[in-house]
Parts: C-alpha cells; sequence; structure tokens
C-alpha cells in the first residue's frame, strides 16, 4: 500500500475493509488508518481469503472482525455496521443477504 511517495507492508489480518470510490481502492485498518492501495476490489477478491473477507456490494471488501452488526433494511436487503465506519453506508443486496449471514457465522 501507499503512504505519499512510500510503499508500506501491511499484513492483510490489519486490514478492515477495502472500498473502491472514483475508481480509487482505499483500505482501512482495523485501527482507523486509511490508505490507497494499487488493487481493484475484483484482483483483492482473488488474493484475500474467503473465510476472512467477503464482498459485501460493488464498492466494498470487509473483514470479519470489522463488522459490527447487521440490520435489517427494505426489500429483504442488510445495513451493515463496519468498525471503522466507512464515509457511506454499507448496504447487501437481497440476493447476497443469506451468503453473508452464512459467511457470520462461519
Amino acid at each position: 500500500m501507499r503512504h505519499g511517495e512510500q510503499l508500506l507492508p501491511l499484513p492483510a489480518t490489519q486490514a478492515a475493509w477495502f472500498q473502491s470510490r472514483h475508481e480509487t481502492t482505499t483500505l482501512a485498518t482495523l485501527d482507523g488508518r486509511r490508505f490507497v492501495v494499487d488493487y481493484t476490489l475484483e484482483q483483492l477478491e482473488t488474493l484475500l481469503d474467503p473465510a476472512q473477507f467477503f464482498r459485501l456490494n460493488r464498492q466494498l471488501i470487509a473483514q470479519l472482525p470489522a463488522v459490527q452488526r447487521l440490520h435489517p433494511h427494505f426489500n429483504g436487503k442488510l445495513l451493515v455496521d463496519l468498525q471503522p465506519a466507512p464515509s457511506e453506508e454499507v448496504l447487501v443486496s437481497r440476493e447476497k443477504a443469506g451468503l453473508v449471514k452464512q459467511w457470520l457465522e462461519g
């Protein structure tokens, strides 16, 4: 990951979530730091352990410890509370809601 012009090694276990916005992918660590990474979410999906990381929607991949709770939302969707909180609310589609619950239950 990049921090200014520096490249910093960071174990995947320290990542809370990855978010893609405006063609930029941001990583948030479990302790709240944020970095720009040189990977797309599609690339990250192939690199990350699916037992630990889940693609919640088109914009976000989260790690299990970052998920604080799920709330029922309109039309069978789920609203996800993450720690640290992203700048926008995280919704999971009705189609993926069951898969997210299975993932959380291990």
